[in-house]
Order: structure tokens, then C-alpha cells, then sequence
């Protein structure tokens, strides 16, 4: 069984029956709840026995309400930025497409907004629902929610996405010679610019620009700026990522578009590029939070595998992080410090991970501390103060051994034996699920790590984060899909 790990905010109240109960007598699915950011309400799709879908909507304390019934798709619900309005698809095709609809959830009638969408995203500032409509070819409508009003963005679509303020939208679409370009399609005005990339953009994080890779025959990089003036950054180029500031694109080395394993870093300011490695790999590469280091794994094998390396920006020096010739991957912690790594993996005959050993990179000092081996999977607090891991082998209802450890020394401070599931809270409590039964229930309980564990509610048989809110599947009495005494979402605020 695979241990679930959220980071949520405070469980108030702790009694999960306080929250909003959704009919028992209805099959919840567990992948089709979530809750509004600001944590005021919460949608869930249940089926009953004729396999007709219910969309339920709820505020904290209030009475579930039926908001739609029939042949829904569950994957299209959502809620807007703001948490204002859900979106649902009622019945749809072969090919995905049938009217998608958006209501208010303070109240008001569901509009459908189009009658042959393939799903619908919505921008950065909730105002406008970009429609993705007539799949396979998946032409994309900007719907906006004041007025109603529409206007066409591309005629097909193959990848897209919005600035970070929303004002414009950048489009991989196919060309009529059987390429792809970028388009970049401006709100405001409706007005387009076309540009030869067949990968999608990546925005900056103002906004500002927009790094184009062209891909095909083509390894150029270059950039957009607000003026739609460009400014090449190399012609032997792939995959452009940008440093948190905006100052810097880091990028792999390609020739015939394909990678030749170099990694570089473009500065902006001055438009110098630096190598900073020879063989590396594009996977689990990334910048600090501070953006003042780089990490990525080297390539140093015939099998791809390498140890993974740390450079720092200011003094252009490279470090072994992990010597392990096959480290799985790594974490920067909040303020970029430290490095949290998973190195030195072991596999069964099938190839399937078994455990790996945890290990803490101090940056400023160069030390490596190790926190456990034989771990198999491993969770962080919210402020990266604490560390949770499971390891040993898990009995055959999922439970096996939580350890905490202080960020601070890496040293196990506390371990409880039989849990199956840990949720770390805001407030820096901790919250497990224990003593899990061969039907998965077990007993909730919260304790700040070195604290003992206060149960709050037992009979747990599945729970999980939606949004802001904890939800739990109580065990109860039959229903028509199994035991189920109804589905209870608790607020987190």
C-alpha cells in the first residue's frame, strides 16, 4: 500500500463528524472532491445504483445541495481561482466533447458556455475560461464570466498557456504545412503573433517574456518581449527553464535536435552564456528557491546514471552533492540551504523500488548528514522543520514504522510503530492514520512531533486533502456500493 502524505492546514475542529456529511447512501469517488481555496466550499460526485452522477455542493456547516444530476464527467469539475464558480461536463462523446457549464456557488443558475467543449481551464485571475472544444483538432474559446462574451483564440491546439498576470496566452498550433508555430494571443485585444516554435513557451515569472524553443530542425532559443521584439539566446538549445528572479534561462545543449548532454546558463542582463556541466541530465534538474544554485545529476554511465552535482551561481563552483551512481532525486528546502536527497536506491527482480537512504546536504558547509537508510518514502512540515519517513517492511494492511527527524540536526527524534498514512498541518502538527485494518479503517489521531498521539476519530477507511478541507470515508453500514456511513469534509482553515 502506498503511504498518502498531504500538507494541510490545522484540523479544526478535530471531530471529523462536525464537518459536512455527503449521503451515505450514495458511492463517493475520492478523485472528484475538492475544496475552494478560501476553504468555503466543497464539491463532491457521487453515483447511485443506475449509475446516475450527483454533484453535491456544500459550505462549511451548511446542507449539501444537488447542483446537477445525470450523465457527468467527474474529471471536468473545478473550482475558479477565486473560489466564485464550479465548472462541470455533463455527457460528452467518443471523443471527450459535451456541453461544459459554470455556476456560481454562492447561488444561481448553471450556463452553459459551450455545448462541444473537451474541458476548461481557467486564467491566473479567474476572470476568463480558456475552452478547450471539437477534440481531437481542440480548438481553444476564451469565454469571459462578466459578460458572457467569447472570442477564438486558435482553430487547433496542441499545448498552451497563460502569462502569470493573464493578459496573454501562448498557443502551440499547427501550421498548414504540417508544422507548429507559437502564437501568442493577447486578452485585451484579440490581437495574435505568430512565432516558429514547436514546443510550448515558458513565461518568465513577471511575465514579461516568453522563452521560445523552435525544436524540429531548428535548436534555437530566443526570447519574446512585451513588444514582440526577439532576442536569440543560442541556436543549439533545448528546454528552456528560468531562474525564480527572471534573470537567468538555464538550457540543454542540442545539435539535430537532439541532446548532446551540456548544460548552460544564459544571463540576461548581459547576455553571457556559461557551461556549467558537460554531461548532465534533463531529469530532476532545477534551481534554488534564492535562485544562487543549480542542481542536477551528471550522466556518467552507460546506463544514464550519475551522482548529483550543485552549482553555485556567485563563484561558478560545482560540488558533489550525492556520489551515489544512482541517486533517485532531490529536494531544495524552503529557504534553499539545504538539499534533501534520496540516493543509493534498491530494486526488487521486477525493477520496483524497495527503499533508498535519506540524506541531508548542508550547502553553506558542505556536509552531507544521513538521516535514515532502508526508507521508502519520506514527507516534510510545511516549514521545513521537521522530516517524516516510513521504513521497514509495511504488514499486509499498509502499516509500518513513522520516524520524525528535526531539519535541524537530521536525527530521529520520534518513531511510532503501525501507521499507515501521515498528513503534516500548518501549525507544525502532525496527523496520522494507525493501525489500519485489512479494509483500510484506521484511527485518525494529531500530536505535535514528540507529543503522544491524540485520536479523534477512528473507523477511518480512506482520507485524503481536498483543497483546504481533510476529507475521511467513514465505515459504517452497508450501502448499495459497500460500507460507507457517508462521506465527512472537515474545514482546515
Amino acid at each position: 500500500m502506498t503511504h498518502r502524505n498531504f500538507a494541510v492546514a490545522t484540523l479544526t475542529p478535530l471531530a471529523l463528524p462536525a464537518g459536512d456529511r455527503i449521503p451515505g447512501s450514495l458511492a463517493v469517488d475520492p478523485h472528484s472532491v475538492s475544496t475552494s481555496t478560501d476553504g468555503h466550499y466543497t464539491y463532491a460526485t457521487a453515483v447511485d445504483e443506475q449509475g446516475t452522477y450527483t454533484v453535491w455542493l456544500a459550505a462549511p456547516g451548511g446542507t449539501p445541495a444537488r447542483i446537477a444530476t445525470g450523465t457527468l464527467q467527474p474529471g471536468s469539475l473545478g473550482f475558479s481561482p477565486d473560489g466564485r464558480y464550479l465548472t462541470y461536463q455533463t455527457g460528452v462523446d467518443g471523443n471527450g466533447n459535451g456541453p461544459f457549464w459554470i455556476v456560481p456557488v454562492a447561488g444561481g443558475n448553471p450556463v452553459e458556455v459551450a455545448p462541444d467543449s473537451c474541458g476548461g481551464f481557467f486564467s491566473p485571475d479567474g476572470t476568463r475560461l480558456l475552452l478547450r472544444r471539437n477534440c481531437p483538432v481542440g480548438s481553444l474559446t476564451l469565454y469571459t464570466l462578466a459578460t458572457g462574451g467569447t472570442a477564438s483564440v486558435a482553430q487547433a491546439s496542441s499545448g498552451w498557456t497563460f502569462s502569470p498576470d493573464g493578459t496573454e496566452i501562448a498557443v502551440v498550433e499547427a501550421t498548414p504545412d504540417g508544422g507548429y508555430a507559437t502564437v501568442v494571443y493577447t486578452v485585451a485585444t484579440g490581437a495574435s503573433t505568430t512565432f516558429p516554435s514547436t514546443f510550448p513557451a515558458s513565461f518568465s515569472p513577471k511575465g514579461d517574456l516568453l522563452a521560445l524553443s523552435a525544436g524540429a530542425t531548428d535548436d534555437t532559443i530566443f526570447l519574446v518581449g512585451a513588444d514582440g521584439g526577439t532576442t536569440p539566446v543560442t541556436t543549439a538549445g533545448f528546454s528552456p527553464f528560468w531562474s525564480p528572479d527572471g534573470a537567468r534561462l538555464a538550457y540543454f545543449g542540442a545539435s539535430n535536435d537532439a541532446l548532446d548532454g551540456t548544460l548552460h546558463l544564459y544571463t540576461l542582463t548581459t547576455g553571457a552564456t556559461v557551461q556549467v556541466a558537460a554531461t548532465a541530465t534533463p531529469i530532476g534538474f532545477g534551481f534554488s528557491p534564492d535562485g544562487a544554485s543549480l542542481a542536477y545529476f551528471e550522466t556518467t554511465d552507460a546506463n544514464g546514471a550519475g551522482p548529483l552535482d550543485l552549482y553555485t551561481l556567485a563563484t561558478a563552483a560545482t560540488v558533489h552533492v550525492a556520489t551515489s551512481a544512482d541517486p533517485l532525486t532531490s529536494w531544495f528546502t524552503g529557504d534553499g540551504k539545504e538539499l534533501l536527497v534520496a540516493a543509493n536506491p534498491s530494486y526488487d527482480a521486477q525493477g520496483v523500488l524497495q527503499d533508498f537512504t535519506l540524506e541531508l546536504y548542508r550547502i553553506a558547509g558542505g556536509q552531507t548528514v544521513q538521516v535514515a537508510t532502508g526508507v521508502t518514502s519520506s514527507y516534510r512540515s510545511y516549514d521545513w522543520s521537521w522530516l517524516a519517513f516510513f521504513s521497514g517492511a509495511s504488514d499486509a494492511n499498509g502499516n509500518s514504522t513513522l520516524s520524525l527527524a528535526p531539519l535541524a540536526t537530521g536525527i530521529v527524534a520520534q518513531s511510532i510503530p503501525d501507521v499507515e498514512s501521515v498528513y503534516f498541518l500548518s501549525d507544525g502538527a502532525v496527523a496520522i492514520v494507525r493501525d489500519a485494518d485489512p479494509d483500510g479503517a484506521g484511527t485518525l489521531a494529531v500530536f505535535m512531533p514528540g507529543g503522544t498521539p491524540v485520536s479523534v476519530n477512528d473507523w477511518i477507511q480512506n482520507s485524503w486533502l481536498a483543497g483546504s478541507s481533510l476529507v475521511a470515508v467513514r465505515i459504517g453500514t452497508p450501502g448499495p456500493f459497500g460500507y460507507m456511513d457517508g462521506l465527512w469534509v472537515t474545514p482546515l482553515p
